[in-house]
C-alpha cells in the first residue's frame, strides 16, 4: 500500500492489541463509495472481503481539494486477510507531524495498557492472598 507512510512495527502491534494508529498520504487505490455518516454528512466507504475502509467527512473534504492529503487512520486490525480502517480523518499539520503524533498516541495506549496489566496482576496477587487467609 503505497500511501501507507507510517505503520507501528510488528511487535509494537503486539503489545498495541487490537487498536493502533497509522499515517497515510493519500487513499489506497479501492473503488470506494460515498456513504452518509451518523451525523448525516457524506464520506468515503470501502468494505470487501476482510478489508474495511471509513473515510469521515472531515477526511472526505480533505480528500477532494488534495488526493495527497495525509490522513490520521485509527486503525482496529491488520492481517494477511486484510484491515479495518475504523476512521480516516484530516491529519493537522505536515506528514512529519502527523508522524510524530500517531507515534505519541500508540506509546500511550502501550503505557496504558502496560499500567492496566500491572494494577490487573496486583489485584489477582491481593485476591490470592486474601484467598489462602
Amino acid at each position: 500500500m503505497t500511501c501507507l507512510k507510517y505503520s507501528p512495527t510488528p511487535v509494537q502491534r503486539e503489545e498495541l492489541k487490537r487498536v493502533f494508529w497509522e499515517v497515510w498520504q493519500g487513499l489506497p487505490d479501492f473503488p470506494f463509495k460515498e456513504s452518509e455518516s451518523k451525523g448525516g454528512c457524506m464520506g468515503l466507504k470501502y468494505e470487501k472481503g476482510g478489508t474495511y475502509i471509513w473515510v469521515n467527512p472531515s477526511g472526505y473534504s480533505a480528500y477532494q481539494e488534495n488526493p495527497n492529503s495525509v490522513f490520521m487512520v485509527m486503525m482496529q486490525s491488520r492481517s494477511e486477510k486484510g484491515f479495518r480502517a475504523r476512521d480516516v480523518s484530516e491529519a493537522k499539520g505536515s506528514l512529519e507531524d502527523a508522524i510524530l503524533h500517531a507515534q505519541d498516541l500508540n506509546r500511550s495506549i502501550i503505557l496504558e495498557q502496560r499500567d492496566a496489566a500491572k494494577k490487573a496482576l496486583k489485584k489477582k496477587k491481593r485476591t490470592e492472598v486474601n484467598n489462602s487467609e
